[in-house]
């Protein structure tokens, strides 16, 4: 393994399709991470996690638990980062590997533990305080806000951050402000799924529908790489939905 740990996925499926309409607004499917909008709660299982370590190996236990989290051994992973953790109590990445296992799961409150806790073990930790912001993102709009954008004026290519701040701005229906945010994810970390399938629902939402339907099978063909945190099947049916709305 590389001495940068491969990017982690904290995924959350999204929510079913509305049936498609005309109206995007009311047939693009739900923005990976999206979670719990409707209830006034922002998830942060949609935010990918970028783990690194300085050290220039990564322990074996360590290792197999990023690979067994992204297999979806949910139970399995969990194990494999607590072996970590008993071997090294101060990772930061043991932690949130354990906070996106909790994510996973849908358990907010171990979540945040657990994110607080790879904070204080590493108070640089950007994908630790994005993750943590998305979580109480929604009690407080303005505030997490302020927060992203002080974290992007410090690391302005942190795709995690761009994330982040683009479903705080869907979650808000401020779709052209989410297409810029989504678009500048992805230039930083090109590839990721869940960027691309946030930008085809933001560019769907904006009526785009040729430029939402190349994104969204550009997320679909970015998934043989990598693991993504939407459902295929809503993408799937987007893309025929709006293959079916443009005329010959």
């Amino acid at each position: 393994m590389k001495h940068r740990a491969a990017l982690l996925a904290c995924c959350l499926a999204g929510l079913p399709m509305a049936p498609a309409r005309a109206d995007a607004d009311a047939a693009a499917p739900a923005f990976a991470g999206e979670g719990a909008g409707t209830a006034g709660r922002q998830d942060s299982a949609g935010i990918p996690l970028r783990i690194v370590r300085s050290r220039p190996t990564v322990p074996p236990a360590l290792a197999r638990a990023h690979t067994l989290l992204q297999a979806g051994r949910l139970d399995d992973a969990r194990r494999a980062y607590d072996d970590a953790l008993r071997g090294d109590p101060g990772s930061s990445e043991a932690l949130l590997g354990l906070a996106v296992v909790a994510a996973r799961r849908g358990q907010v409150a171990l979540a945040e533990q657990r994110y607080r806790q790879a904070l204080a073990a590493d108070p640089q930790n950007v994908d630790a305080e994005a993750a943590l912001i998305g979580l109480r993102g929604g009690a407080d709009p303005a505030r997490a806000e302020s927060r992203l954008k002080q974290l992007l004026a410090a690391h302005p290519e942190a795709a995690v951050v761009h994330f982040a701040l683009g479903n705080l701005h869907a979650a808000q229906a401020r779709w052209n402000e989410a297409r810029l945010s989504y678009l500048r994810a992805h230039a930083a970390d090109r590839g990721h799924p869940d960027y691309l399938f946030n930008l085809a629902v933001s560019l769907d939402r904006l009526h785009r529908q040729a430029a939402a339907r190349a994104h969204y099978q550009a997320a679909l063909d970015a998934l043989a790489a990598r693991t993504g945190g939407f459902d295929p099947a809503s993408a799937r049916a987007r893309i025929a939905a709006l293959t079916a709305e443009t005329p010959p």
